[in-house]
């Protein structure tokens, strides 16, 4: 009986080693999920974070370039008015500038060539 001993005893440990080399497995794999998992909530916590930043840059850039139009608004107006009362007071009406200059078409004047020729 002690053959049958060892003999049961060697199917005791090798399912023993089994069982223990499966939970092993098995526990590799689940800690191998656990960390993807991990790794995946992380990137898409980073993911949301950049995100936000990239909107809050949005934002800000869309307010400098409001500012600059309004700027540029500003200043072209500024730049008509000056440029429309520099033009007022060069052609305002002045009692000693009556000069008048005809630039009419003097073509009735010039005589034409190849009407000259069939004649």
């Amino acid at each position: 009986m002690s053959n049958g001993m060892i003999g049961h005893k060697g199917a005791i440990a090798a399912i023993a080693a089994g069982a223990g080399a499966l939970i092993g497995a098995a526990g590799v794999l689940l800690y191998h999920q656990l960390c993807s998992q991990k790794a995946q909530n992380e990137m898409h916590e980073e993911i949301v974070e950049l995100g936000n930043s990239i909107e809050k840059i949005q934002k800000e850039l869309e307010s400098v370039r409001k500012n600059i139009l309004n700027s540029v608004g500003r200043r072209r107006l500024r730049h008509v008015s000056d440029s429309t009362s520099a033009t007022s007071e060069m052609y305002s009406a002045n009692e000693e500038d009556d000069e008048f200059f005809d630039f009419s078409s003097d073509q009735d004047d010039i005589p034409n060539n190849n009407n000259d020729a069939h004649d």
